[in-house]
């Protein structure tokens, strides 16, 4: 009788841990999600936070601040229609890449160029990187911005478009407009979408 109350009790501890354990498991991707959310809120507030003074010596002197993590956002992308402000580094950071972050395509444009191009990639899909993946709900005329620098950059939606997904993006543009692109997988296929916005506005922030 003893040794059956102690395998009952060792069936129901060993039970209880792995229903611990699946738990565990299953709750994992959310905490880390909002982990990854609130880290990048507070590194978009700090990007706001910056004097602009000291922007510009990111930006042209590249010189390092003292701040929470090696390199600060150079920049921020924001989406009002999808709730997203998300940040982007230098072209040779080694944060600049979709694994984490969005990335500044490398021969893009800075915003500041006029009649250029800025070109920024992102993941789709459903994981916690993946900060592109609600970009197929944008239509025409919707509004993006880019914070860079001392300036506040308005654009809007001109033109939506799939490519196939094979390393390389034709983007069609007028050589006398100055644009923002946006570039993600459509998500289970082999296709690309392209998201061509025109420069509106430029204003102090």
């Amino acid at each position: 009788m003893e040794n059956l109350k102690r395998s009952r009790k060792h069936f129901f501890v060993f039970g209880s841990l792995i229903a611990l354990f699946g738990i565990g498991i299953f709750c994992y991707p959310f905490f880390k999600t909002k982990v990854v959310e609130y880290q990048e809120e507070k590194k978009v507030a700090q990007f706001f936070e910056i004097s602009s003074q000291e922007k510009e010596n990111i930006i042209d002197k590249k010189e390092k601040i003292n701040t929470t993590q090696k390199e600060p956002y150079i920049g921020i992308l924001e989406i009002p229609l999808l709730n997203l402000k998300k940040g982007f580094y230098k072209i040779d950071d080694v944060n600049n890449n979709v694994n984490r972050n969005i990335q500044v395509i490398k021969g893009s444009d800075m915003p500041n160029v006029v009649n250029g191009t800025f070109i920024l990639a992102g993941h789709s899909g459903s994981g916690v990187y993946s900060h592109f993946k609600n970009l197929y709900k944008l239509s025409l005329n919707d509004d993006l911005y880019i914070y860079y620098g001392e300036n506040k950059y308005s654009y809007k939606i001109v033109d939506i478009y799939d490519v196939e997904k094979n390393g390389k993006v034709k983007i069609k543009r007028d050589g006398n407009q100055t644009y923002l692109v946006l570039i993600t997988c459509r998500y289970n296929t082999n296709k690309q979408i392209v998201i061509i916005a025109e420069l509106l506005s430029k204003e102090k922030y």
